[in-house]
């Protein structure tokens, strides 16, 4: 476990992380990373007092892209020069650490330098690694010199209010478990409560949807919401440099390590703001509902029969991974479940599209181990999103609120009770 470690580190992770971290002068139980641009210095002032009794370091990233407008950039850099000033670093020191307690030290990685930017296409995802890299060190750096793991690394972000019970909720995860998910909630900015209702019940729909069709990729994708193990994270070379979606890419591959597990509690309380700060996600997503005459006719949630279908790929896969490899085995298998001739068609037509051949040209040169496995580390989280939006585009296209309630007896119960009282409160009955 070490030397996989030790490797990641010397080879992969951030400049300076491991310089950075000697700078720890007593033993952690948990490391927090919070990536934070275009945010006043007061939003982290929760993060910091946070009352946990854990022995903790937060990393704090204050970073922006190379294509922040130069108002974003501004405030970024008061933000940076704020907390230098607060804890005693200099105001051209671009990294650095301060104890807040006996158990407890702030790191401050400080990218608002002209010369130090954040690519513009690498944007969130490198800040994000940048801190976890940090983390990794750090965690090692315990580990050595006070015989103190660290069982997790956790990420969040500056527009949120971690609950007290925050660091205490991954104790009882199972060994085999790579990362936690959190439960949250959006709190929305005044005149984009309708907005953040429906952008809310889209992200529980489709996860809904993936749990029930037994897929394994079945979990929430937000960034301020993860934990992940040291040794998962360097396994999987860390968090990929995108400026979006690198919550997504890095839960997709450690899907493929070990289990997510999506905890029931304690529940992160996110802003809900209208945002431009990355290129998708709940702040765009905002801004364009928002724009809608009318989000209820006019906003599109995927049809039920994508996750039917998802459910009919598991259960062919499940199948086809007992008895035999082949691609005509598997239509087999997929007939079996599935049997509506133009719905198999049309599923199959999907596979196709995300050029499923190139499995079955694999698995038949492998031993017929656990090819049910091998489906699944194909058809992973990413090859998931893309047959839905084949499946949207070819044959079935979105609903807006009031047509997917017709739809009602195809959702699961979780997605059925909230698309009833996402429709009540705007005054649509729902008989």
């Amino acid at each position: 476990m070490a030397e996989v470690i030790q490797r990641y580190l010397e080879t992969m992770s951030a400049d300076g992380c491991g310089t950075l971290a000697r700078q720890l002068s007593h033993a952690l139980d948990a490391v927090l990373v919070v990536p934070a641009y275009d945010e006043p210095a007061h939003a982290l002032q929760s993060i910091l007092s946070h009352p946990a009794q854990q022995r903790l370091a937060i990393v704090l990233v204050i970073n922006a892209p190379d294509s922040a407008p130069a108002c974003a950039l501004r405030r970024t850099r008061v933000m940076a020069q704020e907390l230098k000033h607060r804890f005693g670093m200099g105001a051209a020191q671009r990294e650095g650490s301060a104890k807040i307690g006996a158990s407890r030290t702030v790191f401050i990685i400080d990218r608002t330098a002209s010369d130090a930017l954040i690519p513009a296409k690498q944007g969130v995802g490198l800040a994000r690694k940048l801190g976890l890299d940090l983390a990794l060190a750090l965690s090692e750096y315990s580990r050595e010199h006070f015989a103190s793991p660290v069982r997790w690394l956790y990420s969040t972000d500056a527009d949120v209010h971690l609950p007290d019970d925050y660091f205490d909720a991954g104790a009882a995860a199972p060994e085999e478990a790579s990362a936690l998910v959190y439960p949250f909630a959006h709190r929305a900015e005044a005149g984009f409560e309708l907005a953040m209702r429906m952008y809310e019940f889209k992200l529980h729909y489709y996860v809904n949807g993936l749990q029930w069709a037994g897929s394994p990729y079945g979990y929430h994708s937000i960034g301020s919401t993860l934990a992940v193990r040291p040794l998962a994270y360097a396994q999987v070379r860390g968090v990929p440099r995108r400026a979006g979606g690198e919550d997504f890419y890095l839960l997709n591959k450690l899907a493929k390590l070990g289990s997510i597990v999506s905890l029931t509690h304690p529940v992160i309380h996110i802003q809900g703001r209208p945002s431009a700060r990355v290129p998708f996600g709940t702040g765009p997503a905002l801004g364009s509902i928002a724009q809608l005459d009318d989000p209820m006719n006019d906003f599109g949630f995927y049809h039920p029969f994508c996750f039917q279908a998802l459910q009919y790929l598991q259960q062919a896969a499940e199948a086809w991974g007992h008895t035999a490899r082949t691609s005509a085995d598997f239509l087999v298998s997929l007939k079996a479940v599935c049997r509506d001739a133009e719905q198999t068609e049309c599923i199959w037509q999907g596979l196709h599209a995300l050029k499923v051949e190139r499995l079955f040209r694999h698995v038949a040169t492998q031993r017929p181990s656990d090819l049910t496995r091998q489906f699944h580390d194909w058809f992973d989280a990413f090859q998931t999103l893309k047959f839905v939006h084949y499946l949207r585009d070819a044959q079935y296209a979105s609903l807006n609120a009031r047509e997917l309630w017709q739809h009602r007896a195809d959702l699961p119960p979780p997605t059925r009770t909230a698309l009833a009282a996402l429709l009540q409160r705007e005054g649509v009955s729902t008989p």
